[in-house]
Parts: C-alpha cells; structure tokens; sequence
C-alpha cells in the first residue's frame, strides 16, 4: 500500500474483499484483463468508486488496458494478509461450528482450522472433517504451544467471558465472533462480531421499506 495510505477504511475494506471473490472467479474463467468500468458493473458501483477503492495501492492497472487480474489478485492477498497461510481455531462445536470446520472455501482461502474445542463427552476426542476437537479447558494450554492467529467463538453466550479471559492473556491475534454478545477490540487483538439474526432483522426492514414504497 502507498505510503500516505496508512489504513484502508472500514467500507472500503468490504469492496476490496468483494472485489477479490470477483476476481477469484474471473481468473477460474481464464480472464486476464478487467477494466474499473466492467468491475464497476459487476459489483452493482461505479467505475469512479472502483478507482478510488484502490487509489492506495501500488499501480495494478494501466488505462485503457485494464487490470491483469493475476497481479490485481496477488496485490489484494497481500494487502489483506493472506498471502500466506493463517492458523484458526473453533471455540464451540455445534452445528455452527461444525458447519465452519467443513467449510471448503475457507481452506481455500489459507484459513486453516487446526482444531476445535467444547465440553460436550460426545465431542471431545472426535474429530470433524478430520480436525481434532479438544476439551475447552485445555484452550489455554494449547494456546500456549500453538501459534493461533484467529479464534471463532459459535458457543453459548454464558461461556464467552471465561474463554475471553483465555483468548485474551495468549497471543491470538483476532477473533471472530458469532454468538449475540459484543467483544470490543483492544490494541492486543482485533475483533468482529456477526450477528446472522441481525442481518435477517435487517433483510425484514428492507421488504418493508420497499413493500410502503409501493
């Protein structure tokens, strides 16, 4: 990223990861170019909007050519980190979590999931699509040993302060959380909460907003 950019806004961020999936797809297609206006078109924006989105990178495109898609591609991964291959675990082995550690695109994306953790007898010493699922009271010796870049809590609301607690004193880097309870960053560990109901919450209000447009 260009030296007077020092961070990418929270907005801007999303379309960069939009714009990635995108071009994940255009490259499987065997497309090598891809002009701001037809990227613009594709993403439901404006080729103006596209400019400005990647204004703070180093130069992928040239006009009248377009962007090679190759380059555009290994630019993005390496402003976004991933580049490389990112450890995860999964804190919470319901069906949520189950369902994220067979999850392909994840993988393919370089986020591996080494190992899952719940209380349930059931659970522990089992494996999920060949992922190791632990007892959650050996979290914190585990995060001792392994070197975990991202924690994805999909565990009930009461047991999130006393894994917090773990997460927190270890050198877990982010976590994403999908139970209903907020975690606030810190300047130790980045966050982001997801709320699938809130989404569908917000999905309702749009029928409706378009329904009284009517």
């Amino acid at each position: 990223m260009k030296k007077n950019c020092k961070s990418l806004p929270k907005y801007t961020l999303k379309r960069i990861t939009d714009y990635l999936n995108e071009l994940y797809l255009l490259k499987a297609k065997g497309i090598t170019r891809i002009s701001s206006r037809e990227l613009s078109k594709m993403m439901g924006t404006t080729d103006v909007q596209v400019r400005k989105d990647l204004s703070c990178f180093d130069s992928i495109g040239k006009r009248g050519v377009g962007y090679d898609v190759t380059k555009f591609i290994k630019v993005i991964e390496t402003e976004l980190g991933i580049d490389r291959e990112l450890s995860v675990i999964v804190i919470g082995v319901g069906r949520l979590g189950s369902a994220l550690m067979h999850y392909k695109r994840l993988s393919q994306a370089k986020f591996s999931i080494i190992a899952g953790f719940d209380i349930a007898k059931e659970k522990v010493g089992k494996k999920v699509n060949g992922i190791p699922v632990m007892h959650s009271g050996e979290l914190e010796g585990f995060l001792l040993k392994n070197r975990i870049e991202i924690a994805v809590l999909t565990l009930p609301v009461d047991e999130v302060p006393g894994v917090m607690k773990v997460i927190r004193n270890s050198d877990v880097k982010a976590v994403l959380n999908l139970t209903p309870t907020m975690i606030n960053e810190d300047d130790g560990m980045a966050s982001r909460n997801l709320d699938i109901v809130s989404d569908f919450k917000i999905l309702s209000y749009k029928i409706k907003e378009r329904a009284n447009a009517d």
